[in-house]
């Protein structure tokens, strides 16, 4: 435990309207379903309901999970009425995507946020579920979690690390709660010293980028900008971030938590750049080290086979002298 960081800090800039979900509890109902692309790999299914039964929850399984349509788990409408369903069914009490892929942002304009705030619920998934988790949570004011999905970190083996993340933070509701590096991994990289604390907002990079000039907008002011990509080459990575640095967005938060960047290596392909790449890490310290704000990267979330539960809109702090991201919070009740 990092005895100087500010954990013990209570939030005063998260939005006036927003709303915890009810925690999980053994034997309550994780309803599953597919927002994007779809389950290639059958055989996850089954091993991700036996292990979630392991861990006490029961499981139940939407239509959208073994459904295909090339790049999408079924029509846009069929996505979005399963995914209703769920909201509006009395015994779910989480509704976890099975996984990322594509196809999220194509219901963004359609989903019912007043259902949303009638019968608030975790909901929870990382990567492209990312445009989701950001317009719920700006739209109905309700926390989201960016965290593990059903048939990507559930199936077997499950990553020790990122189920008992997921039960500190949805069931347990420990705090003040740690997140520094992966198992195994390096301390997090100080990339700009400091300390910050608010609200918790981000996901995947790309579709943190998708999300500016829409009703959906990333709303960074006086936040924590938390981010993550993958399969990303640095020159792609700088793309993004000047696009948000263009936006205002990043001028106005007020630090930045970067967890795996994986795959993220300069492009290895002939002629790509004869005269080479910068990586990553320099991208990131050369736009943003100017700003002035606390930037920690290599935290455990993201990609990676290992990765923390983050709440979108809960209060957390960062604190860049024990290279840790603490939740100071709840995100639930």
């Amino acid at each position: 435990m990092c005895s100087d960081c500010c954990c013990l800090y209570k939030d005063t800039m998260v939005e006036s309207k927003r709303i915890k979900p009810r925690r999980l509890s053994r034997g309550d109902t994780i309803g599953i379903v597919s927002l994007a692309s779809p389950v290639f790999k059958p055989s996850a299914i089954d091993e991700a309901i036996q292990n979630l039964t392991r861990m006490g929850f029961r499981v139940k399984v939407s239509a959208s999970v073994k459904k295909a349509d090339r790049y999408l788990a079924g029509d846009d409408d069929f996505r979005l009425r399963e995914f209703h369903r769920m909201v509006a069914d009395p015994e779910v009490t989480a509704i976890m995507s099975t996984r990322g892929g594509y196809g999220s942002g194509r219901l963004l304009t359609r989903i019912d946020y007043e259902l949303i705030s009638k019968h608030p619920k975790i909901i929870i998934g990382y990567s492209d579920i990312t445009s989701i988790l950001l317009a719920i949570t700006r739209l109905t004011g309700l926390i989201t979690f960016y965290g593990p999905m059903f048939a990507s970190e559930f199936k077997s083996p499950v990553s020790g690390f990122t189920a008992d993340g997921f039960e500190k933070v949805l069931v347990q509701g420990e705090l003040p709660l740690e997140i520094g590096p992966c198992p195994n991994a390096v301390d997090p990289l100080i990339l700009s010293p400091g300390r910050a604390q608010g609200a918790l907002v981000g996901g995947c990079l790309t579709l943190i980028s998708y999300s500016l000039g829409t009703p959906y907008e990333i709303d960074t002011k006086g936040k924590l900008l938390f981010f993550e990509e993958t399969r990303e080459p640095p020159y792609k990575i700088d793309g993004m971030i000047t696009h948000l640095l263009n936006a205002g967005k990043l001028q106005e938060c007020a630090g930045v938590a970067i967890g795996e960047m994986v795959d993220c290596d300069p492009d290895q392909r002939p002629g790509s750049f004869p005269s080479g790449s910068f990586h990553w890490e320099e991208v990131i310290e050369e736009r943003l080290g100017g700003l002035g704000i606390p930037i920690l990267a290599g935290l455990c979330f993201g990609h990676g086979e290992h990765k923390a539960t983050l709440p979108v809109g809960g209060t957390a702090c960062l604190d860049t002298a024990c290279r840790r991201l603490i939740l100071t919070e709840s995100p639930v009740c």
